[in-house]
């Protein structure tokens, strides 16, 4: 089998010579041989690197990644890897996904915002830092004084979310 240099992996696999490096020096990838101190490497690199951009791809991180590389039993299947690691993800993608929902209902909110002034609108703030998990974003907005309670209030209701 032919050796490969850094440059003919990278234009293979789609990514930057820089990025190869970098995924050594972090663990991802083993090291590579070396002859005549250039890095040199074997068809396996190639598939590697497609396992690792599918994951960065899908969000994974550096550190997730090596450990999918690196801290399972040698007997343990890429599925049970992948299974483990995506399990986790998923956990961490729903709490975005919540949190966006939020975020989305709150831009509505402002979007609908008919105060005078931003001072109107500290007040509704304020107020539901003050109540947030008592009353709901909605009844904490929904007092006297700035149209922009009532819409926040209602906006917030739209994404489900207290």
């Amino acid at each position: 089998m032919r050796s490969m240099t850094i440059g003919e992996v990278a234009r293979s696999a789609g990514v930057r010579a820089s990025a190869i490096r970098f995924y050594e020096r972090s663990g991802v990838l083993p090291p590579a041989s070396r002859a005549s101190g250039r890095r040199h490497y074997d068809q396996r690199i190639l598939e590697l690197l497609a396992v690792v951009t599918l994951a960065r791809e899908a969000g994974f991180t550096i550190r997730e990644i090596k450990a999918l590389f690196r801290d399972f039993s040698a007997d343990a299947t890429a599925s049970m890897r992948w299974r483990k690691l995506a399990a986790a993800k998923l956990r961490e993608l729903d709490d975005v996904l919540d949190r966006t929902k939020l975020m989305r209902g709150v831009v509505l909110a402002m979007m609908e915002c008919r105060c005078q002034t931003l001072e109107d609108c500290g007040e509704a703030i304020l107020r539901y830092r003050g109540t947030a998990g008592r009353e709901g974003l909605g009844t904490a907005l929904g007092g006297t004084g700035g149209e922009c309670r009532r819409r926040i209030g209602a906006a917030a209701r739209r994404t489900g979310r207290p």
